[in-house]
């Protein structure tokens, strides 16, 4: 049974819209999505605090592992500034 020309627009249209290879398309050209390296990280926090970061990725938008992550960018930024030693190499 032959394919209608509709069809074989919208089969087009539709394996034009997929990303392959983690690319996506930008306009009329097509960009690498970045991957960074990730690492587990399980922690026990009391109730309070749990709920606390709750409400404020609630409030944000942001998943909890975002706001987690930013904090302790923040909080490792914060210690880089104030002990220089953790942002000098260490000689060998």
């Amino acid at each position: 049974m032959p394919k209608s020309k509709t069809a074989d627009r919208f089969s087009g249209l539709i394996a034009a819209s997929i990303p392959v290879n983690n690319r996506r398309r930008s306009g009329k050209t097509m960009i690498m999505k970045e991957k960074t390296v990730k690492k587990d990280l399980h922690v026990r926090i009391n109730i309070e605090l749990y709920e606390k970061l709750r409400q404020i990725s609630f409030y944000e938008r942001r998943t909890l592992t975002e706001v987690i992550s930013r904090l302790i960018s923040e909080y490792v930024e914060e210690k880089a500034i104030e002990e220089l030693d953790l942002t000098m190499p260490m000689n060998l």
